[in-house]
């Protein structure tokens, strides 16, 4: 054993020199000498032992010297002891998941200094993978630099593999045949996991087992906390369950449920029986549904009114209650919660009560959902009128749990009704009494005529008169109408057609030798298109009791009206002797003829003339 730091002493040196440096080289020896000695029990030991091979790594020049039987046996490589660079045996006989953990935990150790196994896999000539367990430890040289001197223990028989592949059946079958994922860890190193580990995790099984569980999650940092967590919950309640995150193989992340319990009851050091199950989508469906019950409590806060749930019973004891309650009643919501101060049945205005009772009782009896007005009074006993709507909510046997619905302000929409229904009403009374008036002068016009008519010997200017009397009578009656209806936009055509030809027959005092009917069904026309049509209706019925029945022939009138669709067909037949073939109706210039041609046009109507059989008969079509 050569020492190269010993030097020789030169003889000139003097004695105090010479002493010092004796000194040293002394003290260098015992160093040597007690790191020969170290080096030497190890080996010692290590072949003491039934081992299957041994290595020494030296972490300067990265070489490591390795004698296997399972690589010995090996035509790729020499019959002599392995010299190599540690990355490359490694990548030539270790399993490509455990490369780095083996490179990665001998520099580990060299920098922690603190020797700890290393579970391995090996690849054997028949390809086949073993398990081997390295047991390093450290050797310090004189110059500071570390060495690795180990041995292999083929531990794939041995009872860690057993626990591993699950070799209890009862372990195994709990394993196996679990819905969740499953596996045992010891002292954090994964023993044994099922295949829905694997799907959760994204790692294959052989991924897994012999690493540390740390490899799933996010941080050191993250999983130092999840050993506490779980050392002191085993030791207090012996299982541990929490929710943390995990990094799947593909980098994503996912939430899961975790569950330890130690095989050994509150035992920290022993097998421990874990379980995950992936949470990620319940997460989120949490997630979502209080977001959305966050969205709607908002919604209800935040409303011009109140939300409830009640009891059905003669109180409506209030379960729930939005805020609005405050500002629609002027009372808290916990006044009425439970009926803690007043009920909701105190707070609606004694008239409305039975009311209210009635309409709801009604509604949850036909399963429907039910929307009435009523009054309320307030904290300040002041009146306001809402409108709720709301349903029945029942059970699975169809029983009635509760109701649920919204309650809302509407006192400044009632007032507002109020207020139009008064102009309305003024305005009905201002309207009925000016058709009133209208009607009236209308009727003194008719009188002057008649007055005047009656002055004077001439028959045709008597007969002048009289028309125009009666065209002026058909729009009277106009306003007659108006007046003692309730609707002032439109009228009645029936009634109307049916006065104006009265008032004729009786001016014309045909009611003896001729007879009329009016065949007209659910007609109602505007006030300015029923003026035209009864000023059209007036001239021909006046031109049919002068011209069709001479003689007081006797005869027959019929004025008919239907709709098809948004058109009216209105008829207006005689079976007198008709219209002379000297006149041609559309040329004639006489008053009547042309205020029947004008009108038509004024209504936009189509008129058609039939006189070719008994009597006349005159169509006008026009849109509504």
């Amino acid at each position: 054993m050569k020492n190269n730091n010993i030097k020789s002493v030169k003889v000139n040196q003097n004695p105090v020199e010479r002493v010092s440096l004796l000194e040293r080289e002394n003290r260098l020896l015992k160093q040597e000498l007690l790191l020969y000695n170290k080096r030497e029990t190890l080996i010692g030991r290590l072949y003491d032992i039934s081992v299957t091979g041994s290595f020494e790594w030296d972490s300067i020049t990265d070489k490591i010297y390795c004698s296997c039987s399972i690589l010995m046996d090996d035509e790729r490589v020499d019959t002599r002891n392995i010299n190599a660079r540690l990355s490359d045996l490694v990548s030539e006989y270790i399993f490509p998941e455990d490369q780095a953990k083996v490179i990665q935990g001998f520099k580990l150790i060299i920098e922690k200094q603190e020797p700890s196994s290393i579970l391995v896999r090996i690849i054997n000539k028949e390809r086949k993978i073993k398990w081997f367990r390295l047991e390093p430890e450290i050797v310090y040289e004189s110059n500071g630099s570390g060495k690795l001197f180990g041995i292999f223990l083929d531990v794939t028989e041995s009872e860690f593999y057993k626990k591993k592949e699950g070799s209890d059946p009862f372990l195994r079958e709990i394993i196996q045949e679990s819905k969740t994922g499953t596996g045992v860890i010891n002292n954090h190193t994964i023993l044994k996991v099922n295949s829905i580990t694997s799907d959760i995790t994204g790692f294959h099984i052989s991924e897994l087992l012999g690493n540390r569980i740390d490899m799933l999650f996010l941080s050191n940092l993250d999983f130092d906390r999840f050993k506490k967590k779980m050392n002191a919950q085993i030791l207090e309640q012996g299982v541990a369950t929490f929710r943390t995150v995990w990094k799947r193989k593909d980098q994503k992340l996912i939430n899961v449920l975790l569950t330890f319990t130690p095989i050994k009851h509150k035992s920290i050091t022993s097998d421990m029986i874990f379980t995950v199950l992936d949470i990620t989508k319940a997460k989120q469906s949490i997630g979502d549904l209080q977001e959305s019950q966050r969205m709607l409590l908002t919604l209800f806060h935040n409303l011009p009114g109140m939300a409830y749930r009640c009891k059905n019973d003669q109180y409506w004891t209030m379960l729930f209650i939005s805020s609005g309650c405050n500002e629609l009643t002027g009372y808290q919501v916990d006044d009425l919660i439970n009926n803690n101060k007043i009920t909701y049945a105190d707070v609606i205005h004694p008239d409305d009560r039975e009311y209210v009772v009635n309409d709801v009782s009604i509604a949850l009896s036909t399963g429907k959902q039910f929307e009435l007005e009523y009054r309320i009074l307030t904290a300040k006993n002041k009146v306001k009128y809402v409108l709720e709507r709301g349903v029945g909510i029942f059970g699975e046997n169809n029983e009635l749990l509760f109701i649920e619905g919204f309650i809302s302000d509407i006192t400044t929409k009632k007032s507002a009704e109020e207020i139009v229904k008064k102009e309305l009403k003024e305005k009905e009374i201002l309207l009925k009494e000016i058709h009133h008036r209208v009607k009236n002068n209308l009727q003194i016009i008719t009188s002057l005529l008649s007055i005047q008519a009656s002055q004077s010997n001439d028959s045709v200017i008597q007969q002048a008169f009289l028309e125009s009397k009666n065209r002026i009578y058909s729009m009277a009656i106009v306003h007659e109408k108006m007046y003692r209806s309730e609707n002032f936009s439109k009228i009645d055509f029936k009634e109307y057609i049916e006065s104006i030809t009265q008032e004729i027959f009786y001016s014309y005092s045909v009611f003896d030798n001729v007879t009329f009917s009016v065949n007209v069904n659910n007609m109602y026309l505007e006030l300015d298109k029923a003026i035209s049509c009864g000023l059209i209706v007036n001239e021909l019925i006046t031109n049919t009791v002068k011209h069709a029945f001479p003689n007081n022939n006797k005869g027959c009138l019929s004025i008919n009206a239907e709709l098809e669709q948004d058109m009216c067909r209105l008829e207006v037949r005689d079976n007198g002797v008709g219209i002379s073939n000297e006149i041609d109706f559309w040329k004639a210039e006489s008053m009547g003829f042309m205020l029947i041609k004008v009108l038509t046009k004024q209504i936009n109507g189509k008129l058609e003339l039939k006189n070719d059989q008994p009597g006349v008969e005159f169509v006008i079509n026009f849109s509504l």
